[in-house]
C-alpha cells in the first residue's frame, strides 16, 4: 500500500510540474518568441550565444516538461528543467525578492525529488521497470 501511493504521490508531482513547466515554455515561445526571450531575459544575465541558451532554456521547459509528464527519460528531463530553473533563481532573479523567486525554488525542489525517486511506476520509465523507488 505505501508503495501504491508513493507511486500516486510521483505520478501527481510529475504531472504538475510537466504541465507547469510546458505552461512556462509555451508561454514565452507564444509571447515573445525564441530570440525576445534571448534579448529581454538571458543577454542581460551576460550568458554568451543567448540565442542558444534562450533554445535550451525554453526547450527545458517545453520539451523537458512534456518528458517528465510522461515519465520518458524522467530523470534526464529533470535535470534539464533543474538546471533551466536554478539559472532562473540565481541569476535572473538575483536582486529579487524571494516571493518573485519563490516559483522557480519550488520548481528546482520538484525537479529534485523526482531526480532522486525517479517517476514512479505510472510512468513510461516504469513501464521499463526504470520507475520505482524501490525495486521490491
Amino acid at each position: 500500500m505505501k508503495n501504491k501511493l508513493l507511486d500516486f504521490g510521483l505520478l501527481w508531482l510529475r504531472v504538475m510540474l510537466g504541465l507547469g513547466a510546458m505552461y512556462h515554455g509555451w508561454t514565452k515561445i507564444t509571447g515573445v518568441g525564441f530570440i525576445g526571450f534571448a534579448d529581454k531575459a538571458v543577454a542581460p544575465m551576460g550568458l554568451p550565444l543567448p540565442i542558444v541558451f534562450s533554445v535550451l532554456a525554453i526547450g527545458g521547459e517545453l520539451i523537458g516538461g512534456f518528458f517528465i509528464l510522461l515519465g520518458l527519460w524522467t530523470r534526464y528531463a529533470a535535470a534539464w528543467g533543474a538546471l533551466v530553473w536554478i539559472t532562473a533563481f540565481f541569476l535572473h532573479h538575483q536582486l529579487d525578492p524571494f516571493h518573485i523567486k519563490e516559483l522557480a525554488a519550488a520548481y528546482i525542489v520538484s525537479a529534485v525529488a523526482i531526480i532522486i525517486m525517479g517517476p514512479g511506476r505510472f510512468s513510461v520509465d516504469g513501464t521499463k521497470g526504470r520507475g520505482s523507488v524501490s525495486k521490491k
